[in-house]
Formats: structure tokens, C-alpha cells, sequence
């Protein structure tokens, strides 16, 4: 009897862990967010917005930190004056 009262408080435990655990899921938003494209459709369109920006922000700097250091080696007699030649063209089209 003894053990079946322990074996008891252990299963409410482990039940009371599990209904912790499923609350910290969102079982129930994420199932509401399955059941309905629309919803679904328009949160991947925002994403994909966002992450489209990410990379045009993060291509621009690293853009802008590979010309700065290539405008370092225009110093550098074997490869200044192609260094010279790619941050005219990028100056160029910058400008118009």
C-alpha cells in the first residue's frame, strides 16, 4: 500500500512536470498558427522581409569594410592601380 502511495506522487509529479512543460511550449498557439494559413502565409512574408533586409544591411558593411581595406593597399604597387580602378568604378556608380 505504502509503495502504491509513492508510486502514486511520483506519476502526480511527473504529471505536474509535463503540464509545465507543455505550457512553456505554447501547444495551443502554435497548433492555432498551423490551423490557419493565412496567418501562417503572412508571418513567413514578414520574415522573409526582415531576413531580406538582414542581408542587404549585412552585405553592405561587409562591402564597405572590404573597400576600405582595399583602399589600404592602393599603396601596394602590384595591386594599386586594380585597387585604384575598382574603387573609381564603386565611386562612379555611387554617384549617379
Amino acid at each position: 500500500m505504502e509503495e502504491e502511495k509513492e508510486l502514486q506522487k511520483k506519476l502526480l509529479l511527473k504529471l505536474h512536470q509535463f503540464s509545465y512543460q507543455m505550457e512553456q511550449m505554447h501547444l495551443p498557439e502554435y497548433v492555432a498558427y498551423l490551423q490557419s494559413p493565412a496567418r501562417m502565409l503572412w508571418i513567413n512574408f514578414l520574415v522573409g522581409i526582415a531576413r531580406g533586409v538582414g542581408i542587404g544591411i549585412g552585405a553592405t558593411v561587409i562591402a564597405a569594410l572590404i573597400l576600405y581595406f582595399l583602399s589600404k593597399l592602393v599603396t601596394v604597387p602590384l595591386i594599386g592601380k586594380f585597387v585604384a580602378e575598382i574603387i573609381r568604378i564603386v565611386h562612379i556608380y555611387l554617384h549617379q
